[in-house]
């Protein structure tokens, strides 16, 4: 994650306090200095918080499996105020465990109802992510090899990812609003 945080910022993602050791509560990598400031047509600014648990692994994995918990993967704009983000949250208070999306007020989208709903998404991975900022807001990467490390860095994702989520898989629940999905 780190590697495909490089192609477009400078700040390194930190795990929390014994990040590295298996625990029963997730860990949490974020930058030091979240969020951090990225290069590009506009003044954005990028917030990661990816939850993580270390885990005994099986077959491919070898004795160790680091296995995601949750995520938080937010551009902002120069006010602080949330564009656009992907989170992924199911230990949470939330009643919503599913991945989705927010479309927030610095998107400047002023269409009624168009920023309350959590628009229901696949998983989303951070390479994913940063490649949307480069190529649909304009961020300028900061290696000139961003396109292999983001394709090679997804392509490991997908590889070793122990389950997969779209929209489609979940049944709908009652309360669910049709401009959700």
């Amino acid at each position: 994650m780190q590697k495909a945080a490089s192609c477009v910022t400078a700040s390194v993602l930190r795990p929390s306090k014994n990040g590295y050791e298996v625990s029963k509560e997730p860990h949490l990598l974020t930058f030091a200095d979240d969020p951090v400031e990225l290069a590009g047509r506009q003044d954005f600014a990028l917030s990661v918080r990816h939850e993580y648990r270390i885990m005994r692994g099986e077959g491919l994995w070898g004795r160790w499996k680091v296995r995601t918990a949750g995520y938080y993967y937010e551009l902002q704009d120069d006010s602080d105020d949330e564009v656009i983000s992907y989170h992924w949250h199911p230990e949470s208070r939330s009643p919503l465990a599913f991945p989705h999306m927010h479309i927030g007020v610095g998107s400047g989208v002023t269409v009624a109802g168009l920023r309350e709903p959590h628009y229901e998404t696949p998983r989303m991975a951070l390479e994913s992510f940063l490649l949307m900022l480069i190529k649909d807001f304009g961020v300028q990467p900061k290696r000139d090899d961003w396109g292999n490390v983001l394709r090679r860095g997804h392509a490991q994702y997908e590889q070793e990812r122990t389950w997969q989520y779209h929209p489609t898989e979940r049944e709908a629940q009652p309360g669910d609003k049709p401009s959700s999905w």
